[in-house]
């Protein structure tokens, strides 16, 4: 019998949680995110190196973008567009790496980045009324 393509590949489990191969493409996304972004800003100085100028680079282009599209102060925002822009783009391309398959290749990602937005849009438009 053949298993359906919605069937996730199952690597190990902890106790009675599988683990699937898209949950460990996620966890490595999210150390290597983490490692970079702790690299580049551990000593962050005046006078930046490399890592430091590129990570300074992508979050003043995302602040730019986003202020362009919803035309006030995209600070509160940055966090949580910031990173759901960059954990998308490194999984999608997670894709070119022998494998890996990507995380957002699976329901189980895209539904719960879309509860994560759906509960934040909520989230931010009451404490803008209340602000």
């Amino acid at each position: 019998m053949d298993t359906s393509p919605l069937a996730p590949d199952i690597l190990f489990q902890i106790g009675p949680a599988p683990i699937s191969r898209a949950v460990v493409t996620t966890w490595v996304i999210m150390a290597i995110l983490t490692v970079i972004a702790w690299l580049g800003m551990r000593q962050a100085r005046i006078h930046p190196g490399s890592l430091q100028t590129v990570l300074e680079i992508i979050v003043e282009t995302l602040q730019r973008q986003i202020e362009d599209i919803i035309r006030r102060d995209a600070w509160p925002y940055l966090p949580l567009l910031g990173t759901l822009f960059l954990f998308l783009v490194v999984a999608n391309l997670s894709a070119i790496v022998p494998g890996a398959k990507p995380p957002t290749g699976h329901i189980e990602t895209p539904a719960a980045l879309a509860a994560i937005v759906f509960l934040s849009v909520h989230f931010f438009g009451i404490i803008l009324i209340l602000i």
